[in-house]
């Protein structure tokens, strides 16, 4: 460019003119031309220029100031580029992609056309070249550039090629993890697999294994969709030494913010890394400096400092519901952070902020035309409305004309001795009820729904009342659900007191997207009760008011870390 401009001054002439004149001086120059011939042919756009230099006899030159000439190519002649045959493509590849570009000097975009037709008339030759390129710049440094150039030309060949050389034992392992960066990037999984595969227990005592196993960490976790957490969480819990290096290399790198790490990261996942940074690297012992207005060198342990707090921030301003259940997890197992009550503050807020979805006018007017009406938009709300309707099913049951009947079973018409139906029988009569009770709401009642399917012959988990509910979506288009799982129990039952921790909270709700519950048991005492029936005798001393107090008591200690459950004991006795 120099040279160009140089050129110009010289000649005293504009630009355009300029560059067809140069163009011509630089056939003659470097390619010996005779310029009185070069000068014979008319410019008309440079096209009549490029015909004639690639038909001319001369044997092509390698500097790689030639490669400024078809670059000029693209720009003037695109549609006679694409005529040209392979063989002068293949005289032109390995300049083409070889020639140094200067970042940000707008070469880049230019280039890459460039390249990308290359590759499209001669792939292997591009390839061929690729891997030369590879190994020069593994030769003389620790970064591999030339991939970029290749950026447009991304296949399933050159994909292949590049995870062969990224398994190639002489690279150097930084070479190694520029070119897993790039494959990850583009979502090889063989490429995934294969980093996957350097990070395992026992980890490798020499050197550059080790070495590359750390490299093929820092990849996975800067570039993988899910960070490899499945993989690359244990090792790192479980070889402390490991862990500390992968974390040093992430925070040193441009990768510090967690914003990159934290879209690859569920909220839980985010939540163990900031648990296992703060007893790694305790705020106490972070670097401290008397005046922070005061330029100062930044030390790999300020890095990791700055990274570890930016796990936290990213969790705050994330939005949503899981995040907020992360950081009070946190602050449950790093009670010393008194602070962190603050940020939970924050990110409850701010999910309130990214999930409120104002109420419609009609569902308002609707609402304050009928008293019945509830708006439901979140399984907080989901569960006060279920409560209500199975207070009126209870309304029902023991009103003036009671049907508790309905779910009791005469044994004998002259003694008048009855017996409970059974809880299969309890839960599809509750659940006939809600469906009809809330079948206008938007609101779907299921039984018996496997929510986590068996392995082989076993069982998968199943809840006794699912019911979900369509809620409007932030956008006002989209809608997504709402969900509650209802576990029933007849007031026999023999883990009455016990089912709602082992069974709703431990089974249903556990790694579920439904996070809420409620547990209704069925309170059946009653004097008609037959005496015979072996249930009676598995039945409390105490009364229904007592039996409310201690499950509404465990509802609330269980009700934590975004789960939320509430008990109902239902009047279902005869009167």
């Amino acid at each position: 460019m120099h040279l160009k401009m140089r050129f110009c001054e010289l000649t005293k002439s504009p630009f355009p003119v300029c560059m067809n004149r140069f163009w011509k001086l630089f056939l003659a120059i470097v390619w010996g031309i005779d310029l009185g011939a070069v000068n014979r042919v008319p410019s008309n756009g440079g096209v009549n220029l490029i015909r004639y230099s690639l038909n001319h006899e001369k044997k092509l030159v390698t500097n790689y100031v030639e490669v400024g000439y078809p670059l000029k190519v693209v720009a003037l002649a695109p549609d006679f580029i694409s005529t040209l045959p392979i063989d002068v493509w293949t005289k032109w590849a390995p300049i083409i992609l070889a020639y140094p570009t200067l970042s940000g000097a707008g070469d880049e975009k230019p280039h890459r056309k460039l390249t990308k037709l290359a590759y499209e008339h001669t792939p292997d030759d591009i390839i061929r070249t690729l891997l030369v390129m590879i190994d020069k710049q593994n030769k003389e440094g620790d970064h591999i550039f030339i991939t970029s150039k290749v950026e447009d030309c991304w296949d399933a060949r050159l994909a292949d090629a590049l995870l062969s050389k990224a398994k190639d034992e002489k690279l150097r392992h930084e070479c190694m993890g520029s070119i897993l960066n790039d494959l990850l990037d583009h979502k090889i999984g063989e490429a995934k697999v294969f980093a996957e595969s350097l990070v395992h227990l026992p980890l490798p005592l020499s050197e550059d294994e080790r070495n590359r196993a750390i490299t093929a960490a820092c990849a996975l976790m800067n570039h993988a969709e899910d960070a490899s957490w499945p993989v690359v969480g244990p090792v790192i819990r479980e070889d402390v030494e490991f862990g500390r290096e992968v974390i040093s290399a992430i925070a040193h790198d441009s990768y510090r913010d967690a914003a990159s790490i934290g879209q690859q990261l569920t909220e839980a996942h985010l939540a163990d890394l900031y648990t296992w940074l703060v007893r790694q690297y305790p705020h106490a012992e972070d670097p401290k400096h008397d005046d922070t207005h005061i330029a100062h060198f930044v030390g790999p342990r300020e890095d990791v400092a700055d990274f570890r707090d930016s796990i936290l921030r990213y969790l705050k301003e994330r939005g949503t519901y899981q995040a907020c259940d992360a950081i009070q997890r946190i602050s449950y197992e790093l009670p010393e952070l008194d602070w962190l009550k603050w940020a939970l503050w924050e990110a409850r807020n701010n999910t309130r902020r990214c999930t409120w979805v104002p109420p419609q006018p009609a569902d308002i007017l609707e609402m304050a035309s009928d008293s019945r009406k509830r708006l439901v938009q979140s399984g907080n709300q989901l569960i006060d409305v279920l409560i209500e309707s199975l207070k009126r099913l209870e309304e029902k049951l023991q009103d003036e004309t009671p049907a508790a009947r309905d779910i009791w079973d005469q044994e004998s018409v002259d003694k008048k001795r009855y017996r409970p139906i059974d809880e299969n029988g309890f839960s599809d009569y509750v659940k006939r009820h809600l469906d009809g009770d809330l079948k206008q709401r938007g609101i779907t009642v299921s039984r018996e729904v496997e929510i986590r399917r068996g392995e082989g012959s076993g069982k998968g988990e199943h809840t006794d009342i699912h019911v979900d509910a369509v809620v409007r979506g932030s956008n006002e288009k989209n809608h997504d659900s709402v969900s509650v799982i209802i576990e029933v129990k007849g007031c026999w039952h023999k883990e009455r007191n016990t089912a709602m921790k082992t069974q709703l909270v431990d089974r249903y709700l556990r790694d579920n997207r439904c996070q809420h519950g409620i547990y209704l048991v069925g309170w059946f005492n009653c004097d008609q009760w037959d005496g015979e029936d072996s249930r009676r005798k598995k039945c409390p001393n105490h009364n229904i008011y007592t039996e409310q107090e201690k499950l509404d008591a465990q509802a609330a200690d269980l009700s934590q870390q975004g789960v939320r459950i509430k008990a109902f004991v239902m009047n279902t006795a005869l009167r």
